[in-house]
């Protein structure tokens, strides 16, 4: 499983989204190329989250979470990122993620907003 921590927009709070093994491979593939192919990381667009259905050898059908770059992010918010995640980057979930110190940021330090650009692809 893989946890994605979404910044949704007028909130200071993550929302954490923890993606199904059967969305792994979609997440990857949207990572590559999608946003290898325009030289951009998850952390600098805005992703549209949305369900679809595949149907597995035996006729089973399944949820999967599908992802499309909806624009891009702007450079306030972009700092307002690197404060809540210190930078780093956690893709996998392991047990000791749970019991990590939570990160607390005051209303004063997250960065006032401004206009943010928008990408069309």
């Amino acid at each position: 499983m893989r946890r994605l921590y979404i910044l949704v927009e007028s909130s200071v709070v993550p929302i954490v989204l923890t993606l199904p093994p059967t969305s792994i491979i979609k997440w990857e593939t949207y990572k590559s190329a999608v946003l290898g192919v325009q030289m951009r990381s998850p952390k600098e667009v805005v992703t549209e989250f949305s369900l679809g259905a595949e149907v597995n050898d035996d006729g089973t059908e399944y949820a999967v979470v599908l992802f499309e770059v909806v624009g891009c992010i702007c450079v306030k918010a972009q700092e307002t990122i690197k404060l809540l995640g210190n930078g780093e980057t956690y893709d996998k979930v392991a047990a000791e993620d749970y019991n990590a110190a939570p990160v607390v940021v005051t209303p004063e330090e997250v960065p006032q907003e401004e206009a943010c650009c928008h990408l069309h692809i």
